[in-house]
């Protein structure tokens, strides 16, 4: 009897040297992602932590929130407009086009 080959061995095998395994990827920084539900929703698809915040005190909660681990946050302009000057120089923040 001949052993066959799995889908581990080919993975194994065939994945390229840059793939990070799981738990190199959970010491990386993460990405937030702070503002109206419509316009953050999508960035969870790609791994971001999304905090949908439709109001002002909803934005600062949700400022107020961030783990450590989070090293960059994106913002909705409206967000951004909320939290001008209240946010420190870290963690590094972004602001999406309006």
């Amino acid at each position: 009897m001949v052993d066959m080959p799995t889908l581990r061995d080919f993975h194994d095998r065939f994945s390229p040297p840059s793939a990070l395994s799981l738990l190199e990827r959970r010491d990386m920084a993460k990405i937030a992602v702070i503002g109206e539900g419509v316009k953050v929703l999508g960035f969870g698809l790609a791994g971001a932590i999304v905090l949908p915040a439709e109001g002002p005190d909803a934005v600062l909660a949700a400022w107020m929130s961030l783990g450590e681990d989070v090293a960059v946050v994106v913002l909705t302009s409206r967000a951004a407009r909320t939290l001008a000057g209240r946010t420190a120089s870290w963690p590094l923040t972004a602001v999406m086009p309006p």
